[in-house]
């Protein structure tokens, strides 16, 4: 199981995961280190003719009127009104190179695979797998960590705690704690980002675009109208109600799967004791009848003996 919960790029344990369009997974830095600036096509004609600049005023205008031969704007295509911007940036996956596009976040923007992020912490807490230490330097392995600063969020062993952390000026003031409690404390530092928007980290996220499937705060309504302006966006938390109400409740259909299984088996068990009792019936009879013509071969067979017995009486 571990191959699944090692990141394709660093084949480390995932950090911080995001899913690509492929479905496949990557940490986050990893992401960072494989993205590409894309470069962004030329106008055609930047600055030309004026009668082509009219004309495309012309157009524009013709799209965005409502009383435009009496058909609405709202019934045009968005497309037509808002051009979904060129991408900023592509990452090429390492495990099927399928290329991923995204906009001016970058590997921030994806979207944060925190299934694949709490399995992976439930697996290292269960097997008590060791942290690595994050300044081991060299061409071997990284030695395990033995402490966590929490103000430099650094996991250290006791060689690189020693050289790069000693206990003496500012650094004495630092809390240092356990392996254990520094993985507690990367969660929860991880779950406290997670409500941010990547785009403004300012911000907490309290909308949803249902077009680009992805969390946004206000100011991605307010400030970047190039990128949600004519998408489906609504508040969070009733998107969030309204999809738990029509979700259908897990557990009532798991337990109707195991009565139909149990009746199907209660029915499958009746049908062979049947079949058992039927075949005893047909065993009981055969013997019966065997029994019953044993008695009348008997019968005979004494009924044929005194006759003969009669007979030499007779001549005797």
């Amino acid at each position: 199981m571990e191959d699944e919960l090692r990141c394709g790029q660093c084949c480390g344990f995932y950090h911080v995961p995001v899913l690509l369009e492929c479905r496949h997974a990557l940490c986050l830095a990893c992401a960072r280190e494989l993205q590409k600036a894309t470069t962004p096509p030329r106008g055609e004609d930047e600055g030309g003719e004026g009668g082509e600049s009219n004309c495309s005023e012309v157009d524009k205008l013709s799209v965005l009127s409502d009383a435009d031969s009496g058909v609405s704007c709202s019934s045009r295509p968005t497309s037509l009104v808002d051009p979904p911007p060129p991408p900023a940036y592509t990452i090429t996956c390492p495990s099927c190179t399928a290329v991923t596009a995204t906009d001016e976040s970058g590997a921030g923007g994806l979207p944060r695979y925190r299934v694949l992020a709490a399995v992976v912490d439930k697996h290292l807490e269960r097997y008590q797998v060791a942290e690595p230490c994050q300044l081991c330097e060299g061409s071997g392995a990284p030695r395990p960590a033995q402490v966590f600063c929490d103000q430099c969020l650094v996991f250290y062993c006791s060689a690189c705690r020693d050289a790069c952390h000693p206990a003496r000026g500012p650094l004495a003031t630092h809390w240092l704690v356990s392996v254990a409690e520094g993985r507690a404390l990367v969660r929860a530092r991880r779950r406290e980002r997670e409500g941010r928007c990547p785009r403004h980290p300012q911000e907490h996220v309290s909308m949803f675009c249902r077009t680009c499937r992805i969390p946004v705060c206000v100011l991605c309504l307010t400030h970047d109208q190039q990128h949600h302006h004519h998408h489906d966006v609504h508040a969070l938390n009733a998107l969030t109600k309204t999809h738990k109400r029509q979700r259908p409740n897990t557990r009532n259909i798991e337990g109707n799967v195991l009565v139909k299984k149990g009746s199907d088996m209660k029915e499958r068990v009746m049908m062979s004791w049947r079949e058992l009792r039927q075949k005893l019936h047909s065993v009981k009879e055969s013997r019966r009848i065997t029994v019953v013509g044993r008695g009348g071969l008997e019968g005979d067979r004494r009924e044929g003996k005194g006759s003969v017995v009669m007979m030499v009486g007779r001549e005797a």
